[in-house]
């Protein structure tokens, strides 16, 4: 009998444990619906903002990876963003000394070129 009691409290951790898994299951997936970086497209206007402050923090500067890790995007969809922008006069595209693409944003230049950290 003494052992049927100790099963209850048991039980009962479980059954709130689970409903609060639940609701947090339902917490993140509202999150990531609303979180720009986990959409398959994320809208443009935001996207832009986002990479745009990330030039300006990097010093006109961006590579790949930056937008990457920023943004949440692939590899692929950062890359093919990316080129969308390059208009050659906001945006263009250059290799720098050790063979990779750098995105350079001209009017977000410092006058130093160094990160602005």
């Amino acid at each position: 009998m003494m052992m049927l009691f100790g099963f209850f409290p048991l039980l009962f951790l479980f059954l709130v444990f689970s409903v609060l898994g639940v609701f947090r299951r339902i917490a993140v997936a509202r999150h990531v619906g609303e979180n720009p970086k986990f959409r398959d497209e994320p809208p443009s206007g935001r996207l832009d903002g986002t990479v745009f402050s990330l030039a300006k923090r990097h010093g006109g500067q961006l590579t790949l990876s930056d937008v990457v890790v920023e943004t949440g995007l692939n590899l692929a969809e950062a890359e093919r963003y990316m080129d969308s922008l390059v208009d050659n006069a906001h945006v263009s595209v250059e290799v720098d000394e050790n063979g990779r693409l750098c995105y350079e944003f001209p009017e977000l230049r410092n006058d130093t070129g160094e990160k602005n950290e």
